[in-house]
Protein backbone atom coordinates (compact mmCIF):
# COMPACT_ATOMS: atom_id res chain seq x y z
CA UNK A 1 0.00 0.00 0.00
CA UNK A 2 1.15 3.69 -0.81
CA UNK A 3 0.26 6.74 1.21
CA UNK A 4 -1.76 8.71 -1.17
CA UNK A 5 -1.79 12.61 -0.37
CA UNK A 6 -4.70 15.62 -1.57
CA UNK A 7 -3.56 16.42 -4.87
CA UNK A 8 -2.49 12.89 -5.67
CA UNK A 9 -5.04 10.69 -4.76
CA UNK A 10 -7.13 13.79 -6.75
CA UNK A 11 -4.60 13.59 -9.85
CA UNK A 12 -5.46 9.24 -9.73
CA UNK A 13 -9.31 9.32 -9.23
CA UNK A 14 -9.76 11.49 -11.82
CA UNK A 15 -6.93 9.32 -13.91
CA UNK A 16 -9.08 6.10 -13.01
CA UNK A 17 -11.88 7.24 -13.87
CA UNK A 18 -10.55 7.99 -17.47
CA UNK A 19 -9.89 4.68 -17.97
CA UNK A 20 -12.99 2.83 -15.81
CA UNK A 21 -14.45 0.49 -17.82
CA UNK A 22 -17.23 -1.65 -15.99
CA UNK A 23 -17.45 -0.62 -12.09
CA UNK A 24 -16.39 2.01 -9.35
CA UNK A 25 -17.90 0.83 -6.30
CA UNK A 26 -17.86 3.10 -2.85
CA UNK A 27 -18.29 2.24 0.55
CA UNK A 28 -19.07 5.05 3.22
CA UNK A 29 -18.96 4.36 7.21
CA UNK A 30 -18.61 7.51 8.69
CA UNK A 31 -22.15 8.92 10.41
CA UNK A 32 -20.83 12.36 9.59
CA UNK A 33 -18.04 13.63 6.68
CA UNK A 34 -17.41 17.26 6.74
CA UNK A 35 -19.14 20.00 5.70
CA UNK A 36 -19.94 20.34 1.93
CA UNK A 37 -22.38 22.50 -0.36
CA UNK A 38 -25.94 22.57 1.17
CA UNK A 39 -25.90 21.76 4.31
CA UNK A 40 -25.96 24.94 6.74
CA UNK A 41 -29.17 25.23 4.47
CA UNK A 42 -30.36 22.26 4.87
CA UNK A 43 -30.17 22.38 8.16
CA UNK A 44 -31.69 25.93 8.42
CA UNK A 45 -34.83 24.64 6.58
CA UNK A 46 -33.91 26.02 2.86
CA UNK A 47 -34.22 22.32 1.22
CA UNK A 48 -34.34 23.92 -2.06
CA UNK A 49 -31.74 25.83 -2.00
CA UNK A 50 -29.77 22.88 -0.22
CA UNK A 51 -30.74 20.77 -2.88
CA UNK A 52 -29.44 23.06 -5.91
CA UNK A 53 -26.37 23.69 -3.86
CA UNK A 54 -25.68 19.38 -3.32
CA UNK A 55 -26.35 18.98 -7.09
CA UNK A 56 -23.72 22.00 -8.45
CA UNK A 57 -21.45 20.25 -5.72
CA UNK A 58 -22.21 16.99 -7.31
CA UNK A 59 -21.30 18.19 -10.99
CA UNK A 60 -18.27 19.81 -10.06
CA UNK A 61 -16.55 16.54 -9.58
CA UNK A 62 -13.38 16.48 -11.07
CA UNK A 63 -13.40 13.33 -12.84
CA UNK A 64 -17.13 14.43 -13.71
CA UNK A 65 -18.40 10.79 -13.28
CA UNK A 66 -22.28 11.23 -13.78
CA UNK A 67 -21.68 12.18 -17.64
CA UNK A 68 -18.97 9.23 -17.64
CA UNK A 69 -21.48 6.52 -16.31
CA UNK A 70 -24.33 7.80 -18.43
CA UNK A 71 -22.08 7.92 -21.44
CA UNK A 72 -20.11 4.57 -21.40
CA UNK A 73 -22.59 2.61 -19.35
CA UNK A 74 -20.46 2.21 -16.13
CA UNK A 75 -21.71 1.19 -13.24
CA UNK A 76 -21.33 3.34 -9.84
CA UNK A 77 -22.35 1.65 -6.72
CA UNK A 78 -22.11 2.78 -3.61
CA UNK A 79 -23.00 1.06 -0.06
CA UNK A 80 -23.43 3.26 3.00
CA UNK A 81 -22.81 1.53 6.37
CA UNK A 82 -25.24 3.28 8.89
CA UNK A 83 -26.84 3.25 12.38
CA UNK A 84 -30.01 3.89 13.38
CA UNK A 85 -31.25 6.17 14.45
CA UNK A 86 -29.84 8.23 11.82
CA UNK A 87 -28.17 11.56 13.05
CA UNK A 88 -29.28 14.81 11.34
CA UNK A 89 -26.56 14.66 8.92
CA UNK A 90 -27.58 10.97 7.35
CA UNK A 91 -31.11 12.68 6.13
CA UNK A 92 -28.84 15.36 4.27
CA UNK A 93 -26.62 12.61 2.52
CA UNK A 94 -30.16 11.30 1.69
CA UNK A 95 -31.31 14.04 0.20
CA UNK A 96 -27.29 14.50 -1.64
CA UNK A 97 -27.96 10.38 -2.67
CA UNK A 98 -31.42 11.21 -4.04
CA UNK A 99 -29.70 13.27 -6.66
CA UNK A 100 -26.62 10.95 -7.05
CA UNK A 101 -29.28 8.31 -7.75
CA UNK A 102 -31.44 10.71 -10.35
CA UNK A 103 -27.71 11.18 -12.12
CA UNK A 104 -27.18 7.16 -12.52
CA UNK A 105 -25.72 6.32 -9.03
CA UNK A 106 -26.87 3.10 -7.39
CA UNK A 107 -27.34 3.70 -3.31
CA UNK A 108 -27.32 1.49 -0.88
CA UNK A 109 -27.52 1.02 2.73
CA UNK A 110 -26.62 -1.66 4.79
CA UNK A 111 -26.72 -1.39 9.09
CA UNK A 112 -23.57 -1.42 10.97
CA UNK A 113 -25.00 -3.97 13.23
CA UNK A 114 -25.47 -6.71 10.32
CA UNK A 115 -22.41 -6.11 8.77
CA UNK A 116 -21.02 -6.91 11.96
CA UNK A 117 -22.38 -9.99 11.60
CA UNK A 118 -20.59 -11.49 8.51
CA UNK A 119 -17.29 -13.14 8.44
CA UNK A 120 -15.28 -9.78 6.52
CA UNK A 121 -11.81 -10.47 4.67
CA UNK A 122 -11.35 -6.43 5.93
CA UNK A 123 -12.85 -4.47 8.38
CA UNK A 124 -15.03 -2.29 6.36
CA UNK A 125 -13.86 1.38 5.47
CA UNK A 126 -14.58 4.42 3.33
CA UNK A 127 -13.05 3.66 -0.27
CA UNK A 128 -13.43 3.39 -3.89
CA UNK A 129 -12.90 -0.04 -5.85
CA UNK A 130 -12.12 0.72 -9.51
CA UNK A 131 -13.05 -2.32 -12.10
CA UNK A 132 -11.89 -4.96 -9.15
CA UNK A 133 -8.37 -3.38 -10.12
CA UNK A 134 -7.47 -0.80 -7.83
CA UNK A 135 -8.45 0.17 -4.05
CA UNK A 136 -8.42 3.82 -3.16
CA UNK A 137 -8.92 3.73 0.89
CA UNK A 138 -9.77 6.92 2.49
CA UNK A 139 -9.15 7.99 5.59
CA UNK A 140 -10.72 10.36 7.99
CA UNK A 141 -10.05 12.26 11.37
CA UNK A 142 -13.07 12.23 14.07
CA UNK A 143 -15.15 15.07 12.40
CA UNK A 144 -15.08 13.30 9.12
CA UNK A 145 -12.67 15.78 7.90
CA UNK A 146 -10.73 13.30 5.33
CA UNK A 147 -7.04 13.03 6.22
CA UNK A 148 -5.23 10.97 3.45
CA UNK A 149 -5.53 7.71 1.27
CA UNK A 150 -3.56 4.83 0.37
CA UNK A 151 -3.70 2.85 -2.79
CA UNK A 152 -3.79 -0.79 -2.87
CA UNK A 153 -2.68 -3.00 -5.51
CA UNK A 154 -1.34 -5.89 -4.96
CA UNK A 155 -3.40 -8.99 -5.85
CA UNK A 156 -3.87 -10.57 -2.79
CA UNK A 157 -4.64 -7.67 -0.83
CA UNK A 158 -7.69 -6.29 -3.49
CA UNK A 159 -8.77 -9.96 -3.49
CA UNK A 160 -9.80 -8.95 0.29
CA UNK A 161 -11.63 -5.58 -0.76
CA UNK A 162 -13.35 -7.33 -3.82
CA UNK A 163 -14.80 -9.76 -1.45
CA UNK A 164 -15.92 -7.37 0.85
CA UNK A 165 -17.74 -5.92 -1.73
CA UNK A 166 -19.72 -8.64 -2.76
CA UNK A 167 -20.55 -9.40 0.87
CA UNK A 168 -21.91 -5.66 1.43
CA UNK A 169 -24.07 -6.21 -1.64
CA UNK A 170 -25.64 -9.12 -0.55
CA UNK A 171 -26.69 -7.35 2.67
CA UNK A 172 -27.49 -4.15 1.48
CA UNK A 173 -30.66 -2.56 0.82
CA UNK A 174 -31.48 -0.21 -2.47
CA UNK A 175 -31.72 3.09 -1.40
CA UNK A 176 -35.50 3.50 -2.30
CA UNK A 177 -36.74 0.50 -0.72
CA UNK A 178 -34.61 0.99 2.84
CA UNK A 179 -36.37 4.44 3.05
CA UNK A 180 -39.71 3.38 2.79
CA UNK A 181 -38.79 0.40 5.09
CA UNK A 182 -37.52 2.77 7.76
CA UNK A 183 -40.12 5.53 6.91
CA UNK A 184 -37.14 7.86 6.20
CA UNK A 185 -39.10 9.33 3.13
Amino acid sequence: MRQLEDQEQTQLYVKYWETLEHELFKIETLQMYEETPGLKEYQGGDIETARKLMREFLLLDPASPYEKINKRDIKFRRVHIVELPLNPYLYFEIESYKISAQLGEDIFFALKQEVDKIEKPVEPQDLLIFDNKKVMLHYYDEAGNWQYGTLVEEPEELKKYIRLKEQLIKIATPMEKFLNKYNLI
